[in-house]
């Protein structure tokens, strides 16, 4: 695609890679506007190698809200491309250290209520995220990556949280799941400090959160050697 044929508004966000010369990143739409645009153009996330003379869009995610670049990754000249936006029904914060071949859910990171409008990685410290948002402030926080899913592709073999949010329980579905095979779930808040930890012992089990206080948290499961973790809210 030439630059003359991109979707572009006045709210466009054009960033080039820190690190890669030439490796222009392009957004239609900034999140300010987008829920007024009914253009699936809009919604995608754009990428040149040649300084901007073409453009491809990014099929690893289907919808980009904001996005920005931030350290590399240790023994990698790759900048982290951190996007706000949606892989399949997941509306989270991602990072990808490939230049979005694949991106990792940073489901750690509370983001606050309200629209986001820009996100920035620290160029200094790893894996601690800016957030820019609509009448909330600005935002940061450092990302615990080890509770994150890794190379969030599809929704399958993902853990699902109902209802969500929550007020005093919740259950989980994770797919494949044995549900005769005892589980530990275990609950983290934003700063990645255990609150709660508990044994699932089948599939329909609902898990108590009386005793948590209103916020945003994760729940992790570990199962056949693999880390599945998704957002909770507590009301």
């Amino acid at each position: 695609m030439s630059t003359g044929s991109l979707p572009i508004s006045g709210n466009a966000q054009l960033k080039a890679n820190p690190f890669l010369e030439g490796d222009i990143w392009f957004v239609p739409f900034n999140n300010f506007i987008l829920q007024n645009d009914t253009n699936p153009e809009s919604r995608k996330l754009f990428h040149s190698t040649d300084g901007g003379a073409t453009f491809n869009s990014l099929t690893s995610i289907q919808e980009v809200y904001a996005f920005g670049f931030g350290m590399k990754k240790p023994g990698t000249n790759v900048a982290s491309l951190l996007v706000y936006g949606k892989i399949g029904s997941l509306e989270s914060i991602f990072v990808s250290y490939d230049l979005g071949l694949t991106f990792t859910d940073l489901g750690t990171v509370n983001i606050p209520e309200g629209i986001v409008g820009n996100i920035e990685g620290d160029m200094k410290v790893q894996n601690r995220i800016y957030v820019s948002t609509g009448c909330r402030g600005a935002w940061y926080g450092d990302v615990n990556t080890s509770l994150s899913t890794t190379q969030v592709q599809n929704d399958s073999n993902r853990l699902f949280i109902y209802p969500n949010p929550a007020e005093k329980s919740f259950s989980v579905k994770l797919l494949p799941f044995i549900g005769t095979k005892k589980v530990k779930i275990e609950i983290f808040d934003t700063l990645g400090r255990k609150v709660k930890e508990v044994i699932l012992e089948n599939n329909s089990d609902m898990i108590n959160v009386n005793d948590l206080k209103i916020g945003t948290y994760i729940v992790q499961i570990n199962f056949n050697e693999t880390k599945y973790s998704s957002k909770l809210i507590i009301e």
